[in-house]
């Protein structure tokens, strides 16, 4: 892969910049319903994401949770999306992580 293209910070971002990913994301999220009888709650998931040298998601881990389903939810809507460009460490190509906030 050519690094011409890669943004000049070496932190991955998602395809169509933050932005874009928060607005799929507040859109997306809005829509959730948990299975009856779990009451619906409002909130943020907080999580951390690994980036890989692809621009895929490799990991995901919860930092701060709203609830089992909510958490499930945000960690689906992340791996779902359209991607990332990945991290630059000493003009190559790394894995790195990102934190990320899920509104609900």
């Amino acid at each position: 892969m050519s690094l011409a293209h890669l943004p000049a910070t070496p932190r991955p971002a998602p395809v169509g910049g933050y932005p874009a990913l928060r607005e799929r994301l507040r859109r997306e999220a809005a829509g959730f319903e948990p299975e009856a009888p779990a009451q619906p709650l409002s909130g943020t998931v907080h999580l951390r994401l690994t980036i890989g040298t692809n621009g895929s998601v490799l990991q995901t881990k919860v930092l701060r949770s709203l609830r089992a389903d909510y958490d499930a939810e945000a960690q689906r809507l992340v791996c779902d999306g359209s991607g990332w460009v990945p991290g630059v460490s000493s003009g190559k190509l790394t894995s790195l992580d990102v934190d990320l906030a899920v509104p609900f």
